[in-house]
């Protein structure tokens, strides 16, 4: 993975395993069930300040938007504060969610097969 040309969308988080890095949502989730772990201390790069990595839990997240999705059709885009996710609906759309929300979106449609 190239971190540096999914900078806006990286994950980092850690597992009984270790430490681990996706481009993704997608590729978190298909990396937990591959691996049968869970996945701890999720962090998110933040969409609009990608060298900033913040709390995936505390995140608010742009589900849907026209901001390109990695690894999925539909993106799935973190935000530090509400205000700046709000702000990006309403200029390219999609709707704000939790990071369980994204996260569960994300695993049903890779269980479905419509991601990428």
């Amino acid at each position: 993975m190239d971190r540096n040309r999914f900078a806006r969308t990286r994950y980092v988080f850690e597992t009984e395993k270790g430490r681990f890095y996706t481009c993704s949502i997608a590729c978190l989730v298909i990396f937990s069930m591959k691996k049968q772990v869970k996945p701890e201390n999720v962090k998110v790069a933040e969409y609009l300040n990608p060298y900033s990595m913040i709390d995936a839990g505390k995140a608010v997240y742009v589900i849907g938007s026209k901001a390109k999705g990695t690894m999925t059709r539909r993106s799935k885009i973190a935000f530090s504060l509400r205000s700046e996710a709000e702000r990006f609906v309403s200029v390219y759309g999609g709707y704000t969610a939790t990071f369980r929300e994204a996260l569960n979106e994300a695993r049903q449609e890779i269980l479905r097969g419509t991601g990428k």
